[in-house]
């Protein structure tokens, strides 16, 4: 009996937590897309959130939080050399930079393991709003990948 109320504890903790993600996550707006490959080896969904733009005036560098979801069934190896390009709508470009992070939010090289979300800080060199941002694009290589806005309205 103690097994079965143990596993039945667990599955409920985790499809409760599971609903709260998902309703704090569907109301902000989000640059989403996701990227695969035929056989999958690459799959992954990438999501920049601009409401959690944040503005250092002292330091004067900008702030987004992106997350990346892999979906392979092998580990997925983040580059340092991925960059996110935002469009503003003067269309200047800002380029996220590198950080001298090794690990945590702020690196920006990593290996994220199946079925798991990673959370990046992208920093960006200048000041720009939210309702500059004209589009998203993800740099993988020499590959270019836009991002779909999602409004996320109630």
């Amino acid at each position: 009996m103690k097994p079965l109320f143990f596993v039945l504890s667990v599955f409920f903790t985790l499809s409760f937590s599971e609903c709260i993600i998902a309703q704090t996550s569907s109301k902000d707006p989000v640059y989403i897309e996701m990227i695969s490959n035929p056989s999958k080896t690459r799959n992954y969904t990438i999501g920049v959130y601009p409401k959690s733009y944040q503005y250092d005036a002292d330091k004067k560098h900008s702030y987004l939080t992106m997350k990346i979801k892999n979906s392979a069934s092998e580990p997925l190896s983040w580059s340092e050399n991925n960059r996110i390009i935002v469009v503003l709508a003067n269309y200047e470009l800002a380029y996220n930079y590198l950080t001298a992070a090794e690990n945590g939010e702020y690196a920006c090289g990593y290996t994220i393991q199946p079925d798991v979300v990673h959370t990046q800080i992208l920093c960006f060199n200048r000041e720009f709003s939210t309702s500059d941002i004209k589009s998203v694009y993800l740099e993988v290589g020499d590959s270019f990948f836009q991002l779909v806005y999602l409004k996320n309205d109630d």
